[in-house]
């Protein structure tokens, strides 16, 4: 047999094999510049595969993973295909994206408002590789004013979770915010955790009033949209973020494995 036909061959057979959802995602990251090796398109399958499975996988709105080091691939939404837009000093790093604390962050081009995160349920989540700079710094955020607003953030040694018209909506726990960070609101419960390797932690959790507006401006990774533009920007490493809804703690959980699983897979690094 011809070696290179068969290598070729076996390679086709191995594309053909790919989850449907997991194939449109790496067709996307190659055709925007992206570089996908067979072991990260092993991962990515198994990822996809394993949200259907578990069910958490039609929960996610949206989700990035920007480790292939060029802008236009990080900018592409895993569920959606759509893609963000990066502003400002940003730098597509192996493995992750870094903000420099001041001008740049993630646009994900849409508001909670827009995906339906009201009442019913609402997810955030981040994977951050390094520990960010003093004082607030935003991992994932939205606002519309003081009291609407939809934020995941670190201050002070502590990380707050927000969904929120008043200050009923905000719970926060002493953590590093290295590692998996998710919030999880389902009616009247809010969850905060943190995975770092396979552990998973509950840094706070609260029941608390139901929120009756989610922001209409669009949502950021490493800074917040606000009244007056981006601000609370992150200088931390991320190496995904996303938005969901309908997630529950036991659907918190097998995800934030997934989603350790895949990093640790696509990047050949550790979670810290």
């Amino acid at each position: 047999m011809n070696y290179s036909l068969g290598n070729m061959l076996g390679r086709r057979m191995a594309l053909a094999s790919l989850d449907p959802d997991a194939k449109g995602y790496i067709d996307a990251v190659v055709a925007a510049g992206g570089t996908v090796s067979g072991t990260q398109r092993t991962a990515l399958n198994t990822f996809y595969e394993t949200g259907k499975v578990e069910g958490w996988l039609p929960s996610l709105k949206r989700l990035y993973l920007p480790i292939w080091g060029v802008a236009a691939p990080n900018a592409i939404c895993m569920t959606s295909l759509t893609s963000g837009t990066f502003v400002g000093g940003v730098t597509h790093g192996s493995g992750f994206v870094k903000g420099n604390g001041t001008t740049g962050y993630f646009d994900m081009g849409i508001s909670p408002n827009t995906l339906g995160m009201l009442t019913t349920s609402g997810h955030m989540a981040a994977l951050t590789k390094v520990t960010a700079g003093a004082g607030a710094r935003v991992m994932i955020g939205a606002s519309d004013a003081l009291t609407d607003r939809m934020q995941m953030y670190k201050a002070s040694g502590s990380i707050f979770s927000r969904y929120i018209e008043s200050a009923d909506g905000q719970i926060s726990g002493v953590a590093s915010d290295t590692g998996i960070i998710t919030s999880s609101r389902t009616p009247g419960n809010r969850r905060l955790y943190r995975r770092s390797t396979s552990a998973r932690s509950l840094v706070a959790s609260n029941t608390l009033p139901d929120a009756v507006v989610m922001p209409t401006r669009n949502c950021f990774a490493m800074a917040s949209s606000t009244l007056i533009g981006a601000s609370f920007f992150s200088d931390a490493e991320f190496g995904a973020y996303g938005l969901g809804m309908g997630m529950n703690d036991a659907v918190d959980e097998a995800y934030s494995l997934a989603l350790k699983n895949l990093w640790e897979r696509t990047t050949g690094l550790t979670l810290p």
